[in-house]
């Protein structure tokens, strides 16, 4: 499927990116129907699946931050696009970087499953004792084995500082 222009998106909708909200633009190309149901009304405010905004133009699915991107800059994002503080919705342009995969790792949200409350730290029932870890370009790295659970944050929180984490990185999503 052709890849829509960033000209075509400006043309569909309006984006604010102080609020990161969009709204559809009259299409005096589509059916009345279309524009009297549309017309001025809220696009990309629905989460899909992975908690992203996602709405279609011209028949294509798109994700409301790669639409913001283009919107803006009048061109796709290069590699991938990292919301700063975590949520998935939050498309204002302020919140959004083009970053490598690499970066866009660097700022993960927490994991729901996570029983420590701290990404990169559980307990091992067997030993009795709270590992640390991280994972860096795909590479599990093992910072050790401790009893105490502040212990295990310490080093877990030092490694995200020495491999450039940001300091969103493991929070809760909102």
């Amino acid at each position: 499927m052709k890849t829509i222009n960033p000209e075509r998106v400006r043309e569909r909708l309006d984006y604010n990116p102080d609020t990161g909200a969009f709204v559809w633009k009259h299409a005096p190309d589509f059916p009345k129907s279309w524009n009297t149901r549309y017309s001025g009304r809220p696009a990309y405010c629905k989460p899909n699946k992975r908690g992203y905004a996602e709405g279609a133009i011209d028949g294509q699915m798109l994700v409301g931050h790669r639409v913001a991107w283009a919107h803006y800059y009048g061109e796709w994002p290069k590699q991938e696009i990292d919301h700063i503080n975590g949520d998935r919705m939050d498309n204002r342009i302020a919140n959004l970087r083009d970053v490598s995969h690499k970066e866009n790792q660097r700022n993960m949200c927490i994991h729901k499953s996570n029983t420590s409350g701290v990404m990169g730290v559980n307990y091992h029932k067997r030993d009795k004792r709270w590992r640390a870890f991280i994972e860096v370009l795909g590479k599990s790295i093992h910072l050790g084995n401790f009893l105490e659970k502040d212990d295990a944050i310490k080093a877990r929180k030092k490694a995200e500082v020495e491999y450039g984490f940001m300091p969103e990185h493991g929070k809760v999503a909102a």
